[in-house]
């Protein structure tokens, strides 16, 4: 593994150069500010970049900013080195995605272990994911590319006939010539058919899902049944037949089946992780807390709760996204004279203004997650309430509770969907 640190202070790269070759085993290279670092990312390959906000010449915020316009580098993960909690800056780094921070100054090891805790997660965002995680085939939309990966031409030529007029098809008569065209151009869905030669479908299945960016890509196997269960690391089964009707009714139940509400989300699987990261994010920087999502489902916001929620308008879709931030009064209340500094009297209006802050600077951190993937979005005000009963945490919502380490801050951020003109969750 290869990472850049980038600071202007030789200390500073000093002890972390340290820390990267000793507790993570890390080939480390250096440059003093991002005119240097943009230099070496433009001619080397680095697994994560660590930069200081605060450098001469080209400055932190800089440097990230022209990182995430550069395809080449748009999701290259960064931790920052931070020693000031300005909510400007705050809210651009969380908005062009952070992966982790670093406060400075330094204590070793305190570093070390976020250090650590960063780079496992490198670790597990390319890790084989478990059968069906983090892909759903809910949500397609036309004009989608489906790769069909089959030894037959005569089903190919089918497939291409039957949902070539919504769908844009490609092919690929080999696992190994399938696998190529992957490499090449990423599609929306696999159909994995049979007869696929040197490469078949289990090591198939088994390096697609070894590849970064290829991972989550869902796969239907065409079976001889349409009712066995998905071979592992596959995500559905379909009857392979030559009739159209009855492979386009197999296909449609797939990959448009549920209500606009679950569709809409199913299909946007990355946004939890973007919450919970870039939560993480405002409360260590903007509110020097660290906090950390609970293993187990939330439990839902009671009557008398602090309620901020911000509408993600998708007009292209049937429902829009709404993400919210709940907390106890008392809670909230300490969150809000931590993000003040200590202030000594805070009113109810300090509180439902810093809601509006923390609930703003997630949701564009979503906003951008969601443009990334070419989503039309635009991002309402936050409006903040106070629940007069229990916000219901429905199935189709992806929910997270927070906590510190001595547990005296907690409180619950979610992303729902909502139908187009339906109210929000507002005070209950």
């Amino acid at each position: 593994m290869r990472a850049l640190i980038v600071d202007d202070e030789p200390t500073v790269r000093l002890l972390l150069g340290r820390i990267l070759r000793r507790e993570v085993d890390c080939a480390v290279t250096e440059a003093t500010n991002g005119i240097e670092a943009l230099d070496l990312l433009s001619r080397d390959h680095y697994d994560f970049v660590v930069i200081d906000i605060m450098m001469p010449i080209m400055d932190g915020l800089e440097t990230l900013e022209a990182i995430r316009s550069t395809p080449e580098l748009r999701n290259l993960p960064v931790m920052v080195l931070s020693a000031v909690r300005d909510e400007a800056q705050v809210r651009q780094l969380v908005k062009l995605g952070v992966s982790a921070y670093l406060t400075k100054p330094l204590r070793p090891s305190d570093a070390a272990v976020r250090v650590q805790r960063f780079v496992a997660t490198l670790g597990t965002s390319t890790h084989t994911p478990q059968q069906g995680q983090g892909r759903s085939l809910l949500g397609l939309q036309d004009g989608a590319r489906l790769l069909v990966v089959d030894g037959d031409s005569d089903f190919r030529h089918f497939v291409r006939s039957t949902l070539g007029h919504q769908y844009l098809i490609a092919d690929a008569e080999g696992g190994a010539q399938g696998l190529r065209a992957c490499l090449e151009a990423r599609p929306a869905v696999i159909l994995l058919g049979q007869n696929l030669g040197a490469v078949a479908a289990p090591m198939f299945l088994r390096k697609l899902r070894s590849l970064p960016g290829l991972a989550s890509v869902p796969v239907v196997v065409a079976g001889s049944r349409g009712g066995e269960d998905p071979p592992a690391d596959a995500d559905g089964v379909i009857q392979r037949t030559f009739i159209p009707d009855a492979f386009k009714k197999q296909f449609a139940k797939l990959v448009t089946g549920g209500t606009p509400e679950q569709r809409v989300l199913l299909a946007r699987p990355e946004l939890r992780p973007q919450m919970i990261s870039a939560t993480e994010q405002v409360f260590g920087m903007m509110l020097g807390i660290e906090v950390f999502a609970d293993a187990g489902e939330p439990t839902p916001p009671g009557a008398g709760f602090d309620l901020a929620c911000v509408v993600l308008s998708l007009p292209n879709e049937e429902a829009d996204i709404e993400f919210g931030v709940a907390t106890e009064r008392e809670m909230g209340e300490r969150m809000t004279a931590l993000f003040l500094q200590g202030a000594d009297v805070v009113t109810e209006e300090d509180v439902s203004s810093t809601l509006q802050e923390i609930s703003n600077i997630v949701s564009g951190r979503l906003q951008n997650a969601l443009r990334g993937r070419d989503d039309v979005c635009t991002i309402g005000l936050p409006i903040v309430s106070v629940l007069t009963k229990t916000l219901p945490i429905a199935e189709t919502w992806a929910g997270v509770g927070f906590h510190n380490a001595s547990g005296d801050v907690k409180f619950t951020t979610f992303v729902r969907p909502i139908l187009r003109g339906a109210p929000g969750s507002g005070a209950l």
